[in-house]
């Protein structure tokens, strides 16, 4: 992340987990990131506490994008 000083990015709440279980054993610089997409399944409040306390950006969260969609 600190190396290809990424600006984007869209995970799941396990993939948030495991950066920020990552970031507790090595400090990385994210201050490129400009903006993060949750998407998948609802984040949980205290995991939401954490990305908002490590990445200056935030994220959106996005739940629910496909239940609407009616196939053709």
């Amino acid at each position: 992340m600190t190396k290809e000083r990424i600006t984007h990015t869209a995970m799941v709440p396990v993939q948030f987990q495991r950066i920020i279980e990552s970031m507790r054993e090595t400090d990385y610089d994210v201050s490129s990131m400009q903006a993060m997409m949750s998407c998948g399944s609802p984040l949980h409040e205290s995991l939401k506490r954490e990305i908002f306390e490590l990445f200056p950006c935030g994220v959106i969260e996005l739940y629910g994008l496909t239940e609407g969609i009616t196939p053709h």
